[in-house]
């Protein structure tokens, strides 16, 4: 029972610190740059944690799960330009469209596995950008092909604007209710079934669960969270270009954040995501343009050094050597007090 308390004090407390934290972070550091890098992390984060449930959870590696990204940031920023409604409503519209999408496209892909399965969703990806970069008019609405769309800044909230602190702690919200659905499928039922999945589809399917059912579920929560965050994206850029929401490569970096920081745990996306976007941001600022490759290079260092000394990622490792030091600390206190 006592052990049981300690986990559950854990599980609480240091998310919680962790929260407190952000929520202050806008108060105590001003700088407006710092603020955006900030907030840009946490972008990050949400788009790795959204992909943590079919590419952790559920163990399909979608590496074309960025097209939600620009399905969400396309139907906020459609609805905004062309005066449709609300780009919130827009943004709800995304999420149920992305949803929809992303079951009809895995019914083919999931009959597909490894490599396979992932150069599918790639493919997905990249007919949604050539189409998109090819359109430039729909009827008499601009959709601005290849340029993408500008939403004119207004400032008001109604219309997903917001200043720098503002914007902090909107994506924070997001964040928090993407790792709060993350952690309700991890601790329900769904989530059992999502990790035999992703450990052994072959033997789950002979257990009897319905294998490509709940690969679907998993897939449509993710693509829709991925579309909130990118329709918050798409305003904070206040731009939705086609090379910066469908991007092959931000789908690649969300899938390393992912795996880096620990894919299949609730908070590995977000420490990769926060951990490596920092350092990304450290070399950008000072190695300049150069680093925009040398960011790549690093990542994918990274990720070979995590899969080879530590499968579990940061988190894992992190877990690992609190065991030890708590495992010792007890021991030393053990020893102290026989003496004693």
């Amino acid at each position: 029972m006592m052990k049981r308390e300690m986990k559950l004090n854990k599980g609480i407390v240091i998310p919680a610190v962790c929260l407190l934290f952000a929520v202050a972070f806008p108060q105590i550091v001003t700088q407006k740059y710092v603020l955006q890098v900030g907030t840009t992390m946490l972008f990050f984060a949400c788009f790795a944690s959204a992909w943590n449930i079919i590419g952790g959870y559920a163990g399909q590696f979608a590496l074309g799960n960025g097209l939600y990204i620009g399905v969400g940031a396309y139907a906020a920023g459609i609805c905004y330009v062309g005066g449709f409604c609300s780009p919130w409503i827009g943004m709800l519209i995304g999420m149920v469209v992305s949803a929809l999408l992303s079951a009809i496209i895995s019914r083919p892909c999931f009959r597909l596995s490894g490599t396979y399965f992932a150069l599918s969703t790639v493919a997905f990806l990249y007919i949604g950008l050539y189409i998109v970069s090819s359109i430039q008019y729909i009827g008499d609405f601009k959709l601005g092909a290849t340029m993408g769309l500008l939403l004119p800044y207004t400032g008001r909230w109604q219309d997903m604007q917001f200043e720098k602190p503002v914007w902090f702690y909107v994506v924070l919200g997001a964040l928090v209710i993407i790792v709060a659905v993350s952690a309700w499928i991890k601790n329900h039922r769904m989530g059992y079934y999502l990790m035999a999945i992703g450990s052994d589809q072959d033997a789950s399917s002979t257990t009897g669960i319905n294998v490509v059912m709940y690969k679907t579920y998993a897939q449509m929560i993710s693509s829709a969270l991925m579309a909130m965050a990118g329709s918050l994206y798409g305003f904070y850029l206040l731009t939705v270009m086609p090379t910066k929401v469908l991007s092959y490569t931000l789908s690649l970096e969300i899938m390393m954040y992912c795996v880096i920081g620990g894919k299949a745990t609730l908070w590995g996306p977000v420490i990769g995501a926060m951990l490596m976007g920092f350092i990304s941001e450290f070399m950008r600022t000072r190695m300049g343009a150069s680093a925009a490759s040398l960011g790549t290079v690093f990542y994918g260092i990274a990720l070979i050094l995590v899969v080879r000394f530590a499968p579990g990622g940061i988190y894992g490792l992190l877990t690992t050597l609190t065991d030890k030091i708590g495992g010792k600390l007890k021991k030393s206190a053990k020893v102290m007090k026989e003496e004693a």
